[in-house]
């Protein structure tokens, strides 16, 4: 007979994958003294945070285990919500250290992060862990803008507002994540980064500014081609000082989208710098786009950041 968590696990993964989000938990503080466990649900046209379905008359469908938190960025100027899944046994001040992944983008990819991590977890391919996604509060907030702003490392002319990942990761380095480990119980030996899209280039961005911070890093469809081509020059820089790249690495893109040549270009260069202690996993997704082949990506990421522990 198959244990009792398991199931409670299986049945986390298909609320998981409802269209409707309520990510609601235990009450709790968060440092600027802003208590939050209000309930998010996910609107039609929103994705997260846009309210409930218009006409709907059925409860919405809720996600175990999780809750929002809310944090304001002394970086950045801007309030955040951190979207944090917890697993099972969690329990607060308990001193258990658990591997936290950390991922921008939760108001679309908090749902398939959690399905994912439930069914790898069922699998025994994923040890027990901490989520954490960071979005942005109100209602029907402009995501594209805020993240375009967020998630970018230099200012191309025609994204306004763009420029703005150094600050951002020092946010998530200063702010968000020792708050995690401080009073959520994560481990500051076991830290992730994943994202897709200008998630993705956030992600390799911060690994080439400090790789060691994070254990390992999943980029999913980066935009490398952004601000002519930033990351290649990051990548130049970082190779010119011959330091070492000592970290876990996944990057993949789909091979139905504009990126896929310009990221199959990106990785021979990367591969070919032969860097100390990098241990690189790439994949093609064979018929996938830029948004549909995030699932798969973010699985076999997981999947491979876990493979050697």
């Amino acid at each position: 007979m198959v244990a009792s968590g398991r199931h409670r696990a299986a049945a986390r993964a298909v609320a998981a994958l409802g269209l409707v989000a309520l990510l609601a938990g235990c009450a709790s503080s968060a440092p600027d003294g802003d208590s939050r466990a209000a309930p998010a649900t996910a609107g039609a046209a929103t994705g997260a945070g846009g309210g409930g379905v218009a006409g709907a008359t059925g409860r919405p469908v809720s996600i175990p285990g999780s809750e929002i938190r809310t944090l304001r960025s002394t970086a950045t100027g801007t309030t955040y919500e951190l979207y944090i899944g917890y697993p099972d046994g969690w329990t607060p001040g308990s001193g258990t250290r658990y591997p936290v992944v950390y991922f921008p983008d939760a108001q679309w990819d908090f749902k398939v992060v959690r399905a994912i991590y439930e069914n790898e977890v069922y699998d025994g391919t994923v040890p027990p862990m901490i989520l954490v996604g960071i979005t942005y509060p109100g209602v029907n907030p402009d995501y594209l803008t805020l993240r375009a702003h967020d998630l970018t490392p230099v200012v191309e002319a025609d994204v306004p507002g763009s420029g703005g990942a150094p600050a951002f990761l020092t946010f998530l380095t200063s702010q968000v994540v020792p708050y995690v480990e401080q009073s959520l119980g994560g481990d500051p030996r076991r830290r992730y980064l994943l994202g897709n899209s200008y998630g993705g280039l956030f992600t390799l961005h911060a690994m080439y500014q400090d790789p060691a911070f994070f254990a390992g890093y999943v980029s999913s469809s980066p935009v490398v081609t952004f601000g002519d081509r930033a990351l290649e020059r990051a990548d130049a820089a970082y190779a010119a000082s011959r330091k070492p790249l000592a970290t876990r690495l996944f990057v993949t893109v789909g091979t139905t989208e504009r990126l896929h040549v310009p990221v199959m270009t990106f990785l021979a260069t990367l591969t070919g710098r032969g860097y100390q202690g990098l241990h690189l996993g790439t994949r093609e997704l064979d018929g996938e786009g830029h948004a549909g082949g995030k699932a798969e990506a973010y699985s076999r990421g997981l999947r491979y950041l876990f493979a050697s522990s």
